[in-house]
């Protein structure tokens, strides 16, 4: 594989419905949420940035990029990532992702060689916020948000796409997939979680 220069996005803020608070912002054993998955992140790319619309992550470290389109989800802060991006490599994670590690991002990467976008699939789900996106797909994504399109499954499918099975092709688990959505959610990863 040639070498490619890749930025990293991590999506932040949000309705956080469920949770009833800010998700990033969650402090576990001393640290914010987000910290863990900047840290995991940060060593995969060239430079890192946050997209979302709360300056209270203006503290934490990488540089925070609005949202150009608010309130609808995540193909929102996709499209902004991949407007703000100097180049055309990009990875993109929630920032309720806290296990994703380094060593599953440059697999990801590695695989992502002659796709538009390359994402994990666990049990038949996409997990389109732990994944590579090129800049190209950027006109078909807006034309399609401007059709009303938000969901990111149908977006992903305009594009020439790859799914990667997590146990067959990543060799790895569900846990690094676990989710941080709901208090009980939290209460199960601070037992069950690789915090590091």
């Amino acid at each position: 594989m040639k070498e490619m220069t890749v930025n990293g996005y991590i999506m932040v803020g949000g309705r956080s419905s469920r949770m009833g608070t800010d998700k990033g912002l969650l402090k576990v054993k001393g640290k914010y949420l987000v910290e863990y998955v900047i840290r995991h992140l940060e060593p995969c790319v060239a430079k890192l940035f946050l997209v979302g619309n709360d300056p209270a992550y203006d503290a934490i470290g990488p540089e925070r990029i609005p949202d150009l389109v608010r309130g609808i989800g995540p193909a929102g802060g996709i499209i902004t990532a991949l407007s703000h991006s100097a180049v055309s490599q990009n990875f993109i994670l929630s920032c309720d992702t806290p296990f994703i590690d380094s060593d599953l991002i440059f697999a990801i990467l590695k695989k992502s060689e002659g796709y538009e976008i390359c994402i994990p699939e666990l049990k038949g789900r996409m997990e389109p916020l732990v994944g590579y996106y090129s800049k190209d797909i950027l006109p078909r994504w807006t034309k399609g948000m401007q059709t009303g399109s938000y969901k990111l499954q149908t977006l992903i499918e305009r594009c020439h796409y790859k799914t990667l099975d997590v146990e067959k092709d990543l060799l790895s688990d569900e846990k690094m997939f676990m989710n941080i959505n709901t208090p009980d959610d939290l209460i199960r990863a601070e037992k069950e979680g690789r915090w590091v």
